[in-house]
């Protein structure tokens, strides 16, 4: 279910502001390291320039989500709304995208994902690229004025490197009832909001009168960001902003 997306675990120490900023950075086309440097530092190793992250996703995106929405407004059924992330013949890069494509299906009033993967690290990037495609298909079918569906992740080679398998094997060796936090449905409303909050947020515009104005769930995304919380503290508003 694309909206149950946001994975809990106590041994998972996820960074919950980390994976809704890049979300919302993904969805507003940047491709500027600072952004996302400044929640993840570790985001620094794979610039090539200090300045940009060549795999960007979010270009991709911008260029190609107005096909996606009039193919699927003309022909609801279509099998050709799909988003390539691949770029041919990529040139050596620390950032080569991981994704080649996203495939969007509208089914008995759902759009559901359908997102092809050449590598997934199942412990660094698997809980965030989850609720990016997850959040990116949430926007799209506010678009549509359709449900969220099903998300489907076709993964070429999904590994595990032997520096997380100590962790990976705690998880598998404990019991946890809750897996997952869900978000909200979005809704057209919401569209405007999705780069209000990239650009007070992740570009420190002024933002004090718009701060005022956002409404949920994006005023606990701005929590999320800008406050000066824990891991358990962020976890804690993500659950409160829509429990199961």
């Amino acid at each position: 279910n694309m909206r149950n997306n946001i994975l809990v675990h106590p041994c998972r120490k996820l960074n919950y502001r980390f994976m809704v900023a890049e979300w919302l950075w993904i969805y507003s086309g940047m491709n500027d390291l600072t952004s996302l440097a400044k929640i993840n530092p570790n985001m620094v190793a794979f610039s090539d320039d200090g300045i940009t992250l060549s795999g960007a996703y979010g270009i991709a995106l911008r260029e190609q989500i107005d096909y996606i929405l009039e193919i699927l407004a003309k022909q609801s059924d279509t099998r050709q709304a799909v988003l390539t992330i691949w770029r041919p013949n990529p040139a050596p890069s620390k950032d080569i995208p991981c994704t080649i494509s996203i495939q969007f299906l509208l089914r008995d009033n759902k759009l559901h994902l359908v997102v092809s993967m050449r590598s997934s690290d199942i412990w660094l990037g698997l809980p965030y690229d989850v609720f990016n495609f997850s959040m990116i298909g949430n926007i799209i079918a506010a678009y549509l004025q359709v449900e969220p569906g099903m998300l489907q992740m076709n993964l070429g080679s999904s590994h595990l490197y032997e520096k997380d398998l100590s962790q990976a094997l705690a998880v598998n060796n404990s019991f946890y009832n809750t897996v997952t936090l869900r978000s909200p449905q979005l809704s057209k409303a919401d569209i405007p909001r999705v780069g209000l909050i990239q650009s007070i947020v992740l570009q420190n515009t002024e933002f004090q009168e718009e701060k005022a104005n956002l409404a949920e769930p994006f005023r606990t995304y701005y929590q999320v960001l800008t406050a000066e919380v824990s891991v358990q503290q962020a976890k804690s508003l993500l659950a409160n902003l829509n429990p199961l």
